[in-house]
């Protein structure tokens, strides 16, 4: 197992060196954004040639051949958002690209994305995020614990078997011991600590609300947490839960707590720093802060990719807010932000006290192409009703399919009610919550 670690460590350390000598250059910010608008301008050619949707706008003459600047290409491009993706999907794939894999996810807005994926895109993704945490002293080879969703797990038949099985010898092999965080209650919560400092590894990586349970619960452990010696426990795929939560986790761990963050259709966007702001891995992505018409002083994340693509995102908006540091300039392409306040994902509350991540009914759906998008309703412990919408109500065998994911995740859980309604609820600003709670 030391050699496969060791011949992991050596393939990543080598891809990791250009990446390195990159960003260790003096780059000032008029210099990062001349460079990206080069970038961008050297792709937009393909992008208008291979892909429908880009190739149409710029027949109309609504893009042009090139952008002269930033606030020409923002004056021009229009803002790419899920629902645009959802509707005209094929239309926005590369017919120049090969597709390697599809990765499909719910995300924050619960609407599920299914997204194709080329074999560079894989690999400029795991080179963002190993460059980003051996800034943090953690190298390839080291032991990980994962607190993490399994969606992998939740099949079924010979596929599932194969997919569970795979996963495992791989960890096993790469030093990764991982243990699932669907399930959030202290029992539960309890299991996972004792694994963890039986696995004695050098650094976790866990979901930002499941961290913050798994400290809160093992608060007595402290010492044992501490004598660990963890470089880094990176959170991730949400907010926490409240602003002081990532110091306490941080307490109680022993260790840095650093935010990572990205999406499944992006790959890692940016990495917090040491002084709590974050910076954007913006080699590979430049990005907009919008500004936010529902919340004054936030910004709307908008992404364009800097390099090929079977889907190029172009001025996609990510779903999620930022506020900008203090003493940021009026940047149209900006390199750094100071906190983000993308919507944390939430728990349900069952019958028997467990108490279940909402990101269990991501990995439950996600693979069910004909929803649109969901909601889980919660009225009381025993009322917990999952909500989507599609062209039509699923079949019973899609119905059964979900129903067994689920019941992987809790036994409870296999018994909700599923329900096809024709929209799911909002909020005031438009929005639709992942997790919706009514009075009784």
């Amino acid at each position: 197992m030391n050699l496969i670690r060791a011949l992991h460590a050596r393939r990543l350390t080598q891809c990791l060196s250009d990446q390195q000598t990159f960003y260790n250059r003096a780059w000032t910010p008029a210099e990062i954004s001349r460079w990206q608008l080069a970038k961008l301008n050297a792709q937009w050619p393909a992008i208008c040639r291979h892909v429908a949707y880009f190739r149409q706008l710029h027949q109309a003459r609504q893009v042009p051949d090139s952008f002269d600047h930033w606030q020409t290409f923002q004056e021009t491009v229009p803002i790419l958002d899920r629902a645009t993706i959802q509707d005209h999907g094929p239309l926005l794939m590369s017919q120049a690209r090969s597709v390697h894999q599809w990765r499909t996810t719910g995300g924050s807005t619960a609407q599920p994305l299914r997204i194709s994926v080329s074999k560079s895109e894989v690999a400029i993704a795991r080179r963002d995020l190993w460059y980003g945490r051996t800034q943090l002293g953690i190298i390839p080879s080291d032991r990980m614990f994962l607190l993490w969703g399994h969606s992998h797990a939740l099949g079924h038949g010979w596929k599932g078997s194969y997919h569970r099985y795979k996963r495992h010898l791989l960890d096993r092999l790469l030093g990764y011991d991982r243990w699932p965080a669907y399930e959030v209650s202290p029992p539960h919560l309890r299991r996972a600590a004792e694994a963890l400092l039986r696995h004695r590894p050098s650094y976790l990586v866990g979901y930002a609300t499941s961290l913050t349970h798994l400290a809160q619960v093992n608060r007595d452990r402290r010492p044992d947490f501490h004598r660990l010696g963890l470089k880094c426990a990176i959170a991730t795929a949400e907010s926490f839960p409240r602003p002081e939560s990532q110091q306490e986790v941080a307490d109680i761990l022993g260790c840095p707590v650093i935010m990572e963050y990205g999406a499944v259709e992006t790959g890692p966007i940016a990495q917090q720093q040491p002084d709590g702001h974050y910076t954007v891995f913006w080699r590979h992505y430049m990005i907009e802060a919008h500004p936010s018409p529902h919340c004054p002083g936030a910004y709307d994340i908008l992404l364009t990719s800097l390099f090929p693509r079977c889907l190029p995102l172009i001025r996609y908006k990510v779903g999620d807010l930022i506020r900008m540091p203090l003493d940021a300039g009026p940047e149209q392409a900006i390199h750094t932000f100071a906190t983000i306040l993308g919507r944390s994902h939430d728990v349900v509350t069952l019958p028997s006290g467990a108490r279940i991540h909402a990101e269990a009914f991501s990995h439950a759906v996600k693979n069910t192409h004909a929803i649109h998008a969901y909601q889980v309703v919660q009225s009381a412990p025993d009322e917990v009703v999952l909500c989507y919408t599609a062209a039509q109500p699923l079949s019973a065998a899609d119905l059964a399919a979900i129903r067994q994911r689920l019941q992987r995740i809790h036994a409870e859980l296999g018994h909700i009610h599923i329900r096809h309604v024709g929209q799911l609820a909002q909020t005031m600003a438009g929005k639709t919550q992942r997790l919706v709670r009514q009075a009784a």
